[in-house]
């Protein structure tokens, strides 16, 4: 039998499962707006957070009445995300409790009241055909799965400059191409950044050079050129990038830590990739995105056995003459490039 809430919405439209990023959260301030004006919505909001959400507690949540208005919302983070490991049988216990948990809220999900709009948020969306229980239940329902546009670049740098102007800003073309470039798989990401570019810049436009300075993962892709031109002995590629990096205000000392932290992940994947490990299962081994999994596997073929230990003892060596005053930041720098690059 199909319930009715007061919009006349249909049972499994109580229902939502939405990623945790900017598509997402759009989609999450459309329901939001459709239970009623903000000041009652903040009063009949509950948000509760998984993987080990209790089956009552999310009952309780969406059994309470709402007050002084139609509809309440339940809004529940991770719920189902993967365990923490906690050692082999740990894992496995912790799997099967889980399991048995979202068998439990999929068999309660078709008693969730009329008056409730149920939101479920996840990092990453599960596919429509998972197993997953909760997932499957949801579908049956005829929930809402909403799954995010994938954007093309240029379709991204688009966004950039709509989204700059939308804010009162204005962007380089430049600009908006390094930006979308930098940050491939985040919208949500990318507005934050556009918010602290546009402030940075002020009355005048954001340019090429801003991104640089001001976007973490841009100076990532400087570091990038930079083991690259290390790992092809390329001497006079890796002091261009160096000496542009220097340029850009990058201090030695945040440079080092960003080179270490390259060497640290590329010795990472070398391991990884020794014991036939897929690159989806290194990304989230590593907790990074694929596409940077895909960067790193092609750079890590650069180096000969042996030659990224060797980096990083070197690179401590430059750290370590800094720090007592042995050298200068810049001449360390130069010389650590000119080692590394010695055929």
């Amino acid at each position: 039998m199909r319930r009715r809430r007061p919009s006349q919405a249909s049972g499994g439209d109580l229902i939502h499962l939405l990623p945790d990023d900017f598509h997402g959260m759009a989609r999450l301030a459309e329901i939001r707006a459709s239970c009623g004006d903000p000041e009652s919505v903040a009063l009949n909001t509950t948000k509760l957070e998984g993987p080990r959400l209790p089956l009552d507690e999310l009952v309780a949540a969406a059994a309470a009445m709402p007050f002084l208005a139609d509809r309440r919302l339940v809004i529940v983070r991770k719920l189902l995300a993967q365990p923490d490991r906690q050692g082999e049988d740990g894992e496995r216990r912790r799997g099967r409790q889980q399991q048995d948990n979202l068998r439990s809220i999929a068999e309660w999900l078709p008693q969730l009241p009329p008056t409730t709009e149920l939101v479920f948020l996840e990092a990453a969306l599960p596919a429509r055909n998972s197993t997953n229980p909760v997932v499957q239940a949801i579908i049956r329902l005829g929930g809402e799965v909403f799954e995010s546009p994938k954007l093309q670049p240029e379709a991204v740098q688009q966004w950039i400059v709509r989204r700059v102007e939308d804010k009162g800003g204005r962007i380089s073309p430049d600009a908006a191409v390094v930006l979308a470039e930098t940050i491939r798989d985040s919208l949500g990401r990318l507005d934050q950044e556009i918010d602290k570019l546009i402030t940075y810049a002020g009355d005048g436009a954001v340019a090429a050079q801003d991104v640089r300075l001001l976007v973490t993962e841009a100076r990532h892709e400087n570091i990038f050129r930079l083991v690259d031109a290390i790992g092809m002995r390329d001497r006079r590629q890796a002091l261009s990038v160096l000496h542009e990096l220097l340029r850009e205000g990058t201090p030695v000392q945040v440079m080092l830590a960003m080179f270490a932290r390259q060497l640290r992940l590329l010795l990472q994947v070398r391991e990884l990739l020794l014991r036939a490990t897929d690159q989806k299962a290194i990304a989230g081994e590593l907790g990074i995105p694929p596409w940077l999994v895909r960067n790193l596997v092609a750079q890590s073929r650069r180096f000969a056995a042996g030659d990224l230990e060797r980096a990083y003892h070197q690179l401590l060596g430059a750290d370590q003459s800094i720090k007592t005053g042995r050298l200068g930041p810049e001449v360390a720098a130069d010389l650590l490039v000119a080692d590394l690059t010695a055929r």
